[in-house]
């Protein structure tokens, strides 16, 4: 795809016709910024159950279960909500339910995981055992392809989002792979990215992308249309140095890994800074490579260490 001067939206009508159902967004309420306390952690480094080799992707399922890429290791680990092992799934390959470099996870409202792999330029989609049931993709710019993609989100719809860094865009899918549109362009304007590394939508069905060239959260409303950014470069609070993985809670605020920060921030929907949490080291509640995070449906906050090769959970 082509760099450009300005932001290319383009939703299909059928997506459109499905989000503004959806989406009622309130740009000023404010949630607590309480509950972030760590919990527990799980995982070292190996390739054994329950360990981990460079852990990347990470999502709750509806049941609460921790779904982990483990993408040294070429596999997806599935843990309940202490961090006890359940089972895992996946291997070295190209085929299908294989992974060449597994990265960003996502549960669909039926309890089907998805998966994006960097390494085959794909998305992968699980039954809740992790039992292969399709795929999409394959490498190019074009609909429907990847370069590199990375994060991955669900809508309250059940349509996939997918964040390519490297395009420098976010698609969006049915699970069956049919492309509704995209949310692309190469800059720092309004709904133009540098790098996208991530997306998370909220229960209200607002987009955000972690635009991380430009130290920056975009905001969208269900129609891809832009409504907001907030953040900067720097280490004062509401500022970023590689914002990377990003979620949303069900109390409406929004989580970003400040990756070179090492620590999590806390927003309101509106983008306003609430809390942050986490500092360098290796102790509880610490990172040296913050990467994914995921939130519960109880409000419990997953975070994954690319090098310590661990799973810390936050809470209340």
């Amino acid at each position: 795809m082509k760099n450009c001067t300005h932001a290319a939206v383009r939703w299909s009508a059928a997506a459109l016709s499905i989000v503004a159902a959806l989406l009622v967004f309130d740009r000023g309420t404010r949630a607590g910024a309480e509950g972030f306390n760590f919990l527990f952690s799980f995982g070292s480094s190996g390739g054994g159950q329950g360990e981990f080799l460079q852990p990347t992707g990470a999502a709750f399922t509806p049941a609460g279960d921790l779904v982990v890429s483990d993408q040294g290791n070429k596999r997806v680990q599935v843990f309940d909500e202490n961090g006890a092992f359940l089972f895992a799934f996946g291997s070295f390959g190209t085929g299908p339910g294989q992974f060449g470099s597994p990265q960003g996870i996502a549960v669909l409202p039926n309890g089907h995981i998805v998966v994006a792999d960097v390494g085959t330029s794909r998305i992968q989609v699980f039954d809740r055992r992790g039992a292969f049931l399709s795929q999409f993709g394959g490498p190019g710019t074009g609909p429907g392809q990847f370069t590199f993609p990375e994060g991955v989100a669900v809508t309250p719809a059940g349509r996939i989002l997918v964040a390519d860094p490297v395009a420098s865009r976010v698609q969006l899918f049915e699970e069956d792979g049919t492309s509704l549109g995209e949310i692309a362009g190469v800059g720092s304007g309004p709904g133009e990215f540098s790098f996208p590394f991530d997306v998370a939508v909220s229960q209200r069905g607002t987009i955000y992308v972690g635009d991380y060239g430009n130290n920056r959260v975009q905001a969208f409303d269900g129609s891809a249309q832009f409504l907001f950014a907030f953040g900067g470069g720097g280490s004062g609070p509401g500022q970023f140095d590689g914002p990377l993985g990003i979620a949303a809670d069900p109390a409406g605020r929004v989580l970003v890994i400040d990756q070179n920060n090492y620590r999590v921030q806390v927003f309101d929907r509106a983008g306003n800074f609430l809390a942050q949490f986490g500092t360098f080291g290796g102790d509880p509640g610490q990172f040296t490579g913050p990467w994914a995070i995921a939130v519960s449906l109880s409000g419990k906050v997953a975070v994954t260490d690319f090098f310590l090769n661990r799973v810390q959970v936050f809470g209340g």
